[in-house]
């Protein structure tokens, strides 16, 4: 049968920066092994599956893929799948869809769309896991080799290397400047094995942009994802990283990340973490999105 489909630039309101995204429509019928097969025939970073809602209640179930393998849960799809559909329920239905639940396999994801004068339509995702930490880490050697640095350009002072999980594990090493940052690049010959932590390690080094900003890159090759320009999965494992290091105090608190500036493709990420009682309590990413190209293919 034909299966339509949709690719969005997601964290940018400018076609041909963000992160593109491939979204398949009508997948009744898929097998895992054609979904991998159609998410590597993509080749982008993710590529999401679009399913009719398990619940009265829901907009989709939906499933996610790198060209390597299937995510539980990750960022920009959610962002830029919610703005397709939010999309297509206004030409359909005539009046646009403001909210959204969808559930991926890591659980539901609550999701505001909004739209400004402009035309650049938004959306904001609850994230359906607090993000946890895993041990052991990467040692402050096998990071900066990995990334062809120096171990003098990773700052453990303030902020150890930790890896954390809001979906899949990302190790966060924070860089003493940006041009730290703007030079790292990978080394696969000296990548930490998926044996020895027991999963596939994927790194984000970021540096400190000011006293609510940052920037950052993420690497994931052996998620078959090189370099990624912006990474919504691992700016909410970031929360868990930032409030570890900072212990940021109760209330609301609102960062932007700045990501693929240096693949050509920039990216704003905005992420807010609440906290209350001294912990996290929850965290929503968002971000701009819009549709690039449109088609169908048989399968």
């Amino acid at each position: 049968m034909r299966r339509a489909f949709v690719t969005a630039d997601v964290f940018t309101a400018t076609k041909g920066a963000g992160n593109p995204l491939a979204v398949v429509l009508d997948c009744v019928g898929l097998t895992d092994a054609q979904m991998q097969m159609i998410a590597r025939e993509f080749n982008i970073s993710e590529t999401t599956f679009v399913f009719p809602p398990k619940a009265p209640d829901q907009a989709a179930f939906v499933r996610i893929f790198t060209p390597a393998r299937e995510l539980p849960f990750a960022g920009h799809p959610m962002i830029g799948t919610a703005v397709v559909l939010a999309q297509r329920h206004k030409s359909q239905k005539g009046a646009p869809l403001n909210r959204m639940v969808l559930e991926v396999p890591a659980g539901l994801v609550e999701i505001e769309v909004s739209g400004d004068q402009s035309g650049t339509t938004s959306a904001t995702c609850a994230v359906p896991k607090l993000p946890v930490m895993h041990s052991p880490s990467p040692t402050v050697g096998q990071v900066a080799a990995a990334l062809s640095l120096s171990p003098s350009d990773i700052n453990v002072a303030d902020r150890p290397i930790q890896t954390w999980d809001a979906g899949y594990a990302v190790v966060f090493a924070a860089l003493t400047s940006k041009d730290a940052v703007a030079r790292a690049k990978v080394d696969l010959s000296k990548w930490p094995s998926t044996t020895e932590f027991g999963r596939p390690t994927s790194f984000y080094p970021y540096a400190v942009a000011g006293s609510s900003r940052f920037y950052a890159r993420m690497f994931a090759p052996t998620m078959g994802i090189p370099e990624d320009p912006a990474t919504g999965g691992a700016a909410a494992a970031l929360a868990g990283h930032l409030h570890a290091c900072a212990r940021l105090g109760d209330g609301l608190h609102r960062f932007i990340i700045d990501q693929g500036v240096d693949m050509g493709r920039p990216s704003e990420i905005t992420l807010e973490m609440e906290v209350a009682e001294g912990q996290l309590k929850r965290v929503r990413i968002g971000g701009a999105a819009v549709e690039f190209l449109a088609g169908s293919f048989e399968l």
